[in-house]
């Protein structure tokens, strides 16, 4: 959605839920500009939703059985107030998706017999090393998965919250990689290029958060003739970075990055960005004031482990992605 600048922008569009669950728009866009988002659904008052704010803006319903017996159409409205700079806004629907069908109830259990064991976790979810004798690079893979997988995956093989909504099929997808590989040495196949990119912006925007750059982290000249060369060398230095999340947010909408399960790229990539608004504000406005500091304490050191399970299904040398980072061009 492109907002023109000082001129005001409006969006309405219907779309349909057929099965009950999550739905949720993320957006996001560069700047401070201010957006209104409003989802209604069916009903009789409609079920309504509204948030508004600076970027990011993250709506969330839980469509329940009720609400789809009483209707299936559903509509987002955005809107932007006139305010200086053009912005362009990138909004990501994500439905519900139809549950798997529901198996028949087992028999009654036959209470003389011993009780069965207990339920094995899901293999995904479980520690694994890497098989005797592997290449150096599977180990690196098996190492990584498994470094990631102790930060999102409690001691009882249980999922921890993710606001996000990627980190579980992040998860399920490298440790599919990593036993393909252990087994046939196959790597990443045709998701490639869309994993260089992510592990690529996973490591400018560390670049970011670490830079002593005075232009990145320094405070605005009181000066305004160097107000103005400062910020214009500031634009220089983030605003290819943003471009770069934004391109990498409609890729995974329009298949330049394969459709993958529950679209975690695009829900990563979501939230990479909303951490690099954090980062790019907090050197202006301090942590405190800058968006998105609670996503930030919870979601950092995921992205940062996701981002080394990804060079190292790619085999780039130094899976670390905060270790040898080099500044955002």
């Amino acid at each position: 959605m492109d907002i023109p600048d000082r001129g005001d922008a409006a969006y309405e569009g219907s779309f349909q839920v057929d099965t009950p669950g999550d739905l949720l728009v993320l957006a996001s866009w560069p700047g401070r500009r201010v957006l209104s988002f409003r989802i209604e659904g069916p009903g009789d008052p409609p079920l309504r939703l509204q948030r508004s704010g600076p970027p990011p803006q993250r709506l969330h319903i839980d469509v329940g059985e009720e609400t789809i017996a009483a209707g299936r159409e559903w509509k987002l409205f955005v809107r932007a107030l006139p305010d200086r700079g053009a912005v362009r806004a990138s909004v990501v629907l994500d439905l519900p998706e139809r549950p798997d069908p529901v198996p028949p109830e087992p028999p009654l259990p036959d209470v003389s017999a011993p009780p069965p064991p207990a339920a094995l976790i899901e293999p995904w979810l479980a520690s694994r090393g890497a098989p005797s004798g592997a290449p150096e690079g599977v180990t690196r893979m098996f190492d990584a998965v498994e470094r990631f997988r102790v930060t999102v995956v409690s001691s009882q093989g249980e999922l921890l919250p993710d606001p996000c909504a990627w980190q579980a099929p992040f998860l399920k997808h490298a440790a599919s990689i990593r036993d393909d590989a252990a087994a046939s040495a196959s790597g990443a196949g045709a998701e490639r290029r869309c994993f260089e990119r992510i592990a690529d912006a996973i490591r400018r925007v560390e670049a970011l958060r670490v830079s002593a750059d005075p232009v990145l982290v320094g405070r605005a000249p009181a000066d305004p003739l160097e107000r103005l060369a400062w910020r214009s060398r500031r634009n220089e230095l983030i605003r290819p970075l943003e471009q770069e999340l934004d391109d990498l947010q409609q890729a995974a909408r329009d298949g330049r990055c394969p459709r993958l399960e529950e679209n975690w790229p695009g829900r990563l990539v979501a939230c990479l960005t909303a951490c690099e608004r954090h980062f790019d504000e907090r050197t202006r406005l301090g942590d405190d004031e800058a968006v998105n500091g609670h996503l930030v304490r919870d979601q950092w050191a995921r992205i940062l482990a996701a981002g080394q399970v990804l060079e190292a299904i790619l085999g780039a040398p130094g899976a670390g992605a905060g270790s040898s980072a080099a500044p955002p061009p």
